[in-house]
């Protein structure tokens, strides 16, 4: 059985971070590649509970970036988490789902 590559994507309040590993047998992982983009989605959350379009669309185009990057590698498992802010947004729903239409389930 050949090394498994696995991707972690964090889909945090100011940045969105994807680390894409390699597993061997041993359980033990090498590192191939870690990207970190600043979208600043909280930006503004605090002021009407929502994701700003502007931050929505770095967002976006960040996690299109990173789905390529996932994909070039031939990671056959992502995880992907999202900050309290996505789940406190008002459009945080909307937002989840925007991203599984553009980029696919993580």
């Amino acid at each position: 059985m050949r090394n498994r590559r696995l991707a972690a994507i964090d889909i945090g309040t100011n940045s969105i971070r994807c680390i894409v590993v390699e597993a061997d047998l041993q359980g033990k992982f090498r590192v191939l590649d870690d990207e970190k983009a600043t979208v600043r989605l909280g930006e503004g959350l605090a002021r009407d509970n929502t994701i700003a379009e502007a931050a929505w669309q770095r967002a976006m185009e960040a996690l299109v970036r990173i789905k390529k990057i996932v994909d070039g590698f031939g990671v056959i498992g992502v995880e992907t988490v999202a900050t309290s802010a996505v789940r406190r947004a008002v459009n945080g729903d909307a937002f989840i789902r925007a991203v599984a239409d553009t980029v696919g389930p993580g």
